[in-house]
């Protein structure tokens, strides 16, 4: 995983997104804010605890975690989710308590070239994939 630590990824294309957001019931604003982000990534380790950043233009939303150990998840100006982490070899699996009570589930898959991020959730059959490209 130290390979990946620090990288920054950006956004480069998706697949299923709209239907992951129906399934969440998410319209309006908050669903056109989510399906134009182009956001870039990147995972830092100090010590214990690792922090994720997602960069949208001036504005970056930081979150630092302990794997294993919920946290308070800051997804954008007053939304919160409960999540936990786990960190294993290339991959950040992060389990989400969504405010309608589903289960998300967001399995990071590092590589020198890309970073693909799937979101699966409890009652769906189907998985959105998000893809980045290292810069």
């Amino acid at each position: 995983m130290a390979d990946f630590l620090g990288k920054v990824y950006k956004y480069e294309r998706s697949e299923n997104d709209e239907a992951y957001l129906d399934f969440l019931g998410i319209q309006g604003d908050n669903r056109a804010a989510y399906l134009n982000a182009k956001p870039s990534v990147k995972l830092t380790k100090n010590g214990d605890n690792y922090t994720f950043d997602i960069m949208l233009g001036e504005r970056t939303i930081s979150n630092t975690f302990q794997p294993g150990k919920d946290f308070d998840e800051q997804m954008a100006p007053g939304v919160t989710y409960k999540s936990t982490c786990i960190v294993e070899s290339n991959k950040l699996l992060q389990m989400q308590q969504h405010p309608s009570g589903k289960l998300i589930t967001i399995t990071r898959e590092f590589s020198p070239a890309e970073m693909k991020a799937t979101t699966t959730a409890e009652g769906w059959s189907g998985s959105a994939t998000r893809y980045y490209k290292a810069v």
